[in-house]
C-alpha cells in the first residue's frame, strides 16, 4: 500500500461491513481503527426515539421535541403558557404565529381529556379557504354555510342545562310536510281539499292544517278523515284544535289515540257525514304523537 496512491487501489466490491481498519492518529500514536470505531458517538443526551435538541452551541442538550413508540408521535414543549390555571403538560403541542399574536396549543393528562387551546383568534374548519365552522372566542359555535346536521335518529339539541322538571329536554325532530286528508268513515266519500295540506312537527307536538269540503251525503256514518302525517299517541294527548264550518258552529276535530284519524265534535257528541254535507271546514289540529 505504501508505494500506491489512495486514487490506484482498487474499488470496494461489497458494501463495508465496519470491521475494516484505518491508521489512526491518537495522542501521537498511530493505531489502527475499525470502520466503526470512527463513526460519530452516540448522543447520550435527550430522549430515546427522539429528535434531538442542539444548544447554541451545537451540543446535543437534554430537551426532545418530539418523540415516537413506534405507533404514536407526541411533543413536550415545555415552554407551553398556562390555561385556565393549567400549567404545561408532558405530550403538549405548542404553535405561535410569527407575530405570536395567535397561540395554538393541545395536550392531555392521563386524568383529563385533551385540550386544544386557541387563543385571540377563533378556531376555524373548512373545506376550503372559506370558513363552514367555527368555534368563536366568546364559546359559541357558528355555523357559516352550510346546515348542521343530525345524523342519528333519536339525538339533537339538549336543553338539559336550563332549570326545569320535564321527562325530557331533548329537542330531537323538526320537520315540515304536506299531507292529503281523506273519508276514512266508510262512506267512500270525496273530499274536496282547497290549497296545501300542511303539516310542522316540533319534537313531538304536531300541527297540522287543512281546508276540506265535504260532498252532498245523506251518509249517517260519523265523520272519520283519515290521512294525518303522523300516529296520534296512545294515550290521550290532551290535544287542542279549533275548526270552523258553514255549518253555523264552532266544531272541534279530534285526535284519536294512537291512529292517524279524526273525527269532528258539535258542542256534545261527535258529527255525521250527514250534518256536514255540502259544508266547508277549515282546521287547525294540534297534537301529540
Amino acid at each position: 500500500m505504501a508505494d500506491k496512491k489512495i486514487s490506484a487501489l482498487t474499488a470496494a466490491t461489497t458494501p463495508l461491513a465496519g470491521t475494516e481498519v484505518l491508521p489512526i492518529v491518537q495522542s501521537a500514536t498511530t493505531v489502527k481503527a475499525s470502520i466503526a470505531n470512527i463513526q460519530a458517538a452516540p448522543v447520550s443526551a435527550g430522549v430515546a426515539y427522539g429528535v434531538q435538541h442542539l444548544d447554541s452551541s451545537k451540543t446535543p442538550t437534554t430537551t426532545t421535541s418530539f418523540t415516537y413508540n413506534t405507533a404514536n408521535i407526541s411533543s413536550n414543549v415545555p415552554t407551553l403558557a398556562n390555561y385556565g390555571g393549567t400549567a404545561a403538560k408532558t405530550g403538549s403541542y405548542r404553535c405561535l404565529s410569527s407575530d405570536g399574536s395567535v397561540d395554538f396549543a393541545m395536550y392531555s393528562t392521563a386524568t383529563a381529556p385533551t385540550f386544544m387551546v386557541f387563543t385571540n383568534q377563533p378556531l376555524v374548519f373548512g373545506t376550503n379557504s372559506a370558513n363552514t365552522f367555527r368555534l368563536e372566542t366568546t364559546g359559541d359555535a357558528s355555523v357559516l354555510t352550510g346546515n348542521l346536521v343530525i345524523g342519528t335518529s333519536g339525538k339533537g339539541i339538549d336543553f338539559s342545562a336550563t332549570p326545569g322538571t320535564g321527562t325530557s329536554e331533548l329537542l330531537a325532530d323538526y320537520e315540515e310536510g304536506t299531507w292529503t286528508p281523506s273519508d276514512t268513515s266508510g262512506a267512500g266519500l270525496t273530499l274536496t281539499i282547497t290549497g296545501t295540506s300542511t303539516y310542522t312537527k316540533i319534537g313531538r307536538q304536531v300541527i297540522a292544517t287543512a281546508d276540506i269540503t265535504y260532498p252532498i251525503t245523506v251518509d249517517a256514518s260519523l265523520t272519520l278523515v283519515g290521512g294525518l302525517p303522523f300516529t296520534t299517541a296512545a294515550a290521550p294527548s290532551g290535544a287542542g284544535s279549533i275548526g270552523y264550518t258553514d255549518y253555523g258552529t264552532w266544531i272541534t276535530p279530534a285526535p284519536g289515540g294512537g291512529g292517524t284519524a279524526f273525527r269532528f265534535v258539535g258542542a256534545t257528541t261527535f258529527l255525521t257525514n250527514a250534518q256536514l254535507s255540502g259544508k266547508r271546514v277549515q282546521v287547525t289540529i294540534i297534537y301529540i304523537v
